[in-house]
Order: C-alpha cells, then structure tokens, then sequence
C-alpha cells in the first residue's frame, strides 16, 4: 500500500467528520419533510429503519497504529486535521472528493433513466425497471421533466434507496453517460433472489468453489437454498491487510446445521460468507484512493466459507473471527435481511470508503434487527462515526456494546486445516482462547 493511499485515506475520514456535520441517525431534514408529506415515514419504521430517537452512549475507542507509532483518536479534531501537513494540493483533493455531498447522505448512485412529475414530485425510472423518487432541493431541473437524464444523486445509505438527493441532473447523451466499459472481473457476481417461502429461500450466484488450481479466472456459481431456522452461530470476521493499523475487510459469517444451505446438485456446505466489495472491472484495481472518490461499483457477493478461506490460505493471508453474542431469532433475522439486501440490484451504487463499504454496511444490518432504543448511531454531530465505519474500531465497539465476543484465534495457513468443521479448520483444541 503506498503511502500517498495511507494519507489519502486519513485525510478523507478527517474531511468526512469535519466537513459533514450531523448528529446520531435522524435522517436529513429534506429527506424527512419528504417522508413525512409522503406518507413513508411508518413504511421505514415497519422495515427496522427508522432513525434512532434517543442516542446510546459511545465507548472510548482508539486504533492502535503498532508499536511506537502511538494511536489516532477516532474523534478527529481541527487540530489533528492541521497536524497532516495540508497542501494547496492535497486540499483540492480533500474539495473535490467531497464535491457535492450534503450531511447525511452517505450513497452515491450515478443513473440514466426517464425524469417524470415536477420539481416537487420527481420520479426517476431506471431503464431496469427500477423507480426512484428525487429531490432537488433548489437544483433546476427546468428543461429535464419528459426526457431521458443523467443524475449524480445520493442516498442517506444503503438500505435506504426509495429516496434520492439529487447531486447534479442533464440530459442524457449515450456517448458521456453510456461508455463502452470493460467487463467485470470474474471473481464477483450480484446476488439474484429466486423465491422465498417456508422451505427457504433461494438464491442465485453464490460462489461456491474456486480452483485454487487456475489463475483466479474459474468459478463455480451455484443456485443454492438457504434456510433460516437452522442457523445455528454467526460471526463477525475481519480480515487485516497493509496498513493493518487502519486497513482490513469486514464480513459476516453464517454457520448452520446440517441442511442450512444446498444447492440445486444436492451438495451442502455449513458456512455462508456475505461480503460487501468495491466491483471491480478488467483493469482496475481496489486502492483507498479509488474508494474515497468513489470511484468503484459495490457488489454485495455471497461465497462459501470453504472457497473464501481456501483463497485467503492461498495468498498467505489471515482472518481474525468474533462470534456474535445475539439471541437465536435475532440472529436468524440478521441472516434474512442479510440475504434481503444482498439481492437489491445496486447498479450505479458506488463503494465508499467512508460512508458505503464492507464495515459500516454490516452495521446497517445490525441495526435492523436491533430494539429502536439499542440502534447504533451511525452519524455524530461532526459528521460520520468512525467507530461505525473503519474496520479496525468496529470490532471492538461491537464487543464493548455487547454484540461480540472477545476475538478467537487467527485463521492462516498454519491453523487451517481443509475438510474440517467450523471454523474451517482450527484443531479442536484451538477452537476457542
């Protein structure tokens, strides 16, 4: 990782707290006299998504930056951000990463589609059939209503899509908005929803196995049911990467009983890994740099516990597992909106890594299945919370909330052992500290 991405990386999360002011969850004040003049407001209570109404008191936490390099705060001040040695050139950076946002909203989208109803009134169909409603605010958009258009819009995050703030609106051309784009990397696929009912629910593209054998390049993609009331434990799992003092991946791990997950061949796993990722195409590659301009697609990708840990091992890497401490018909309904969101087709949905990546999300989902009173405020009064976002703090948070364990041993090559049980393989001995 260069040391430009590390500062770069800093500078963003500064910039996110000092530059976006917003206190705990209640949504933005636009976004709420919409929900309210629409009648929407008890439709997001109903789907657990309602803002929190009291805030929860909030554990000092510090990231440890390794041995002698002392710890960074999680919340920055206006001196910390001065001690970063801003140049002319790093703030037009920090402006322009910023450009266009407003407190609260957290979710880039960039859409073409039809523009329909009034300033007051906007839908936006997208030409896959989805429906947004828009806000403008006081942006023009005299001249768009009827036609095809472009919009750069945001959402307050990403469970929370049918509203759009819209950041910029023109009028469609197909040689700017509609660029011939290399293909997507194989390693990824959206999840499908293929039905729902008492026998499960069943999904499609969940990555089963990968020929460790190949250059990355082969998948096996199956079809496979999930069923909910034979989730036995879940976990939390990061998996550090250099600068391990703030960089690492977040995921959640779902381990059932025999006949949790089969697929369509009648092979069954016991392990089931969601994983929030930049969406990578042909050439391009995941940086800090690339996820604060957001310039990245998200995939929400469902693997086998097997393939992702086999790849892991394979690259001499590590994972690090919490178990979460959550009462059974909780956990089991952490599992369905886990596999509710993964399905939403996110096209034009851009990674952020700040305020829409692989930490923070698991977060969201959290706080579905959390009383109104235990939420975790995700927004402070100087902007995001980075004890709910950087993948280093969130463990910790989360166990010092009550909503982890203490962590188990490391997963790596040395501890693996291929063809065991959970947690895929630890010798008996070694399966809790």
């Amino acid at each position: 990782m260069k040391k430009h991405d590390i500062f770069l990386s800093v500078l963003a999360v500064t910039a996110a707290i000092l530059i976006w002011p917003k206190q705990h969850n209640a949504p933005p004040a636009d976004l709420r006299d919409a929900l309210a003049s629409g009648g929407a407001y008890d439709a997001l209570q109903d789907r657990k998504t309602a803002p929190n109404a009291l805030p929860i008191a909030i554990p000092e936490v510090k990231i440890d930056k390794g041995a002698g390099a002392g710890t960074l705060p999680l919340n920055l001040t206006p001196q910390d951000l001065a001690n970063l040695q801003l140049t002319p050139e790093n703030l037009a950076f920090v402006n322009k990463a910023i450009k266009g946002q407003f407190p609260g909203y957290g979710v880039h989208y960039s859409l073409n589609g039809q523009l329909t109803g009034d300033a007051k009134a906007a839908s936006f169909k997208v030409d896959d059939g989805r429906v947004f409603k828009l806000m403008f605010g006081k942006l023009s958009a005299e001249g768009l209503f009827g036609r095809q258009v472009h919009i750069e819009a945001a959402a307050t995050q990403a469970d929370r899509l049918d509203f759009l703030r819209v950041l910029s609106a023109e009028v469609y051309d197909p040689a700017v908005h509609s660029p011939a784009l290399p293909p997507y990397q194989p390693v990824s696929r959206p999840v499908q929803l293929v039905s729902a009912g008492t026998d499960g629910i069943a999904m499609k593209n969940v990555r089963w196995h990968r020929d460790l054998r190949t250059a990355g390049t082969e998948f096996d993609w199956a079809a496979a049911k999930i069923r909910p009331e034979l989730l036995k434990e879940m976990y939390f799992i990061k998996k550090p990467f250099e600068p391990e003092w703030i960089a690492a991946h977040s995921m959640y791990l779902f381990k059932f009983a025999k006949g949790g997950v089969t697929d369509t061949s009648g092979r069954e796993i016991s392990n089931l890994l969601l994983s929030i990722e930049g969406y990578l195409r042909e050439g391009q590659e995941y940086s800090l740099e690339a996820g604060v301009k957001s310039q990245l697609d998200i995939v929400w990708l469902l693997a086998t516990w097997e393939d992702y840990l086999g790849r892991v091992v394979k690259n001499k890497e590590r994972m690090i597992p919490y178990r979460m401490k959550l009462k059974p018909e909780a956990m089991r309904q952490l599992l369905v909106e886990s596999l509710r969101q993964a399905a939403v087709n996110r096209a034009g949905e851009k990674y952020h890594l700040v305020t829409n990546n692989c930490t923070n999300n698991l977060v969201i989902l959290l706080n579905r299945v959390l009383p109104r009173e235990n939420k975790i405020s995700l927004w402070t009064n100087k902007g995001y919370d980075l004890k709910t976002t950087l993948p280093n703090a969130v463990p910790e948070y989360l166990t010092k909330l009550g909503y982890l364990e203490a962590p188990m041993p490391q997963l790596d090559a040395a501890s693996y052992l291929p063809g065991t049980d959970w947690p895929g393989g630890y010798p008996a001995a070694n399966k809790r500290q």
